[in-house]
């Protein structure tokens, strides 16, 4: 997962206006008659890292690390859709299960942040610093990925739809305690509950 823009939304409470796409993406197009909904997200952070580079006068090196990342999910309004189709309550229940998958990408992202505070690259040269500290920060990024649609693949076989509202209860529950633990280091923290 790679570090993209910061457009969109910023990670927070669902709205159903927040869904704009008119027909769900492509890969997903032709499930659209069994889909409530379909979010587009993505782990979003500055493209600029801040590196301090400190001298190893026992080694000649250089430690790298990156104090202050901030890295969050992030939803593409115009990409993800909401099914019309959806009366109010399988509405509802469509919206909180999209806000889980938020959720997921959030605590990921999260995850990334405190990972890159514990982040301490060595390098020969402080010429290397940048792309030292890039390529660590992408291999962070492309793991948190990984584990997102992993979860995101467990968490649909068990709750999508909703003869499943048990099952997304659990969910629902448990990824709002991770919120908790995984909290933002903002005074902004976006951990409300929906």
């Amino acid at each position: 997962m790679s570090q993209i823009p910061t457009e969109g939304i910023a990670y927070r409470s669902l709205r159903v206006v927040d869904f704009r796409a008119e027909t769900p993406p492509r890969p997903v197009e032709r499930h659209r008659d069994h889909l409530g909904a379909y979010l587009c997200g993505s782990i979003a952070g500055a493209t600029d890292l801040e590196v301090e580079i400190t001298p190893d006068p026992v080694s000649g090196s250089y430690a790298i690390t990156i104090p202050h990342p901030n890295y969050h999910a992030r939803m593409n309004p115009s990409c993800s859709w909401l099914n019309p189709k959806l009366e109010q309550d399988a509405r509802r229940y469509a919206l909180v299960h999209e806000q889980i998958h938020f959720a997921l990408l959030e605590i990921e992202a999260r995850k990334v942040n405190r990972a890159i505070r514990s982040l301490r690259v060595r390098v020969a040269e402080p010429a290397q610093a940048t792309v030292a500290a890039r390529e660590s920060v992408e291999r962070l990024l492309d793991a948190a990925g990984q584990r997102y649609v992993e979860q995101s693949r467990r968490f649909d076989d068990e709750a999508s739809g909703p003869s499943n509202r048990r099952a997304q209860k659990r969910w629902r529950d448990e990824v709002e305690a991770r919120l908790h633990e995984v909290a933002a280091d903002r005074a902004d923290d976006p951990t409300d509950r929906w």
